[in-house]
């Protein structure tokens, strides 16, 4: 009997700016695809939004969470939270300064890192517009 050799499955990232909005008193920054995008790129978003409000409804929380990084505050500032709309959400905890970092300068955009093949959100990457 021969079995089959395992293969690992490599990620094919697609990378895709997202427009942010801010709420100040839950110190929340939400995450949405711009009503510019359309085709491929609005198709793997809700397929990959569908699968995260699914695993979070399931109650996994944990190694599937997607974390933002924000520059020189670190990798995993904040973890998204399904929203509505098929937004994400992320909820910075008082004294994390990397919201202030973010909310402190003007233009503040995301850059959200998708898998083509496993249709799930990687990362985000929380920048400001110079």
């Amino acid at each position: 009997m021969t079995t089959l050799p395992v293969v690992e499955q490599v990620l094919q990232p697609y990378a895709v700016d997202c427009a942010v909005s801010n709420d100040v008193v839950s110190r929340t920054l939400t995450v949405r695809l711009p009503q510019t995008v359309v085709g491929y790129p609005r198709l793997l978003w809700r397929e990959a939004y569908q699968s995260y409000a699914k695993d979070e409804e399931s109650g996994w929380y944990g190694d599937g969470q997607v974390w933002a990084s924000v520059q020189g505050a670190g990798d995993r500032v904040a973890y998204a939270i399904p929203g509505e709309l098929q937004t994400l959400n992320f909820r910075f905890q008082p004294g994390v300064a990397a919201y202030a970092q973010l909310v402190g300068k003007p233009g503040v955009y995301a850059i959200v890192t998708l898998d083509r093949g496993l249709r799930r959100f990687l990362n985000v990457r929380f920048l400001n517009r110079p």
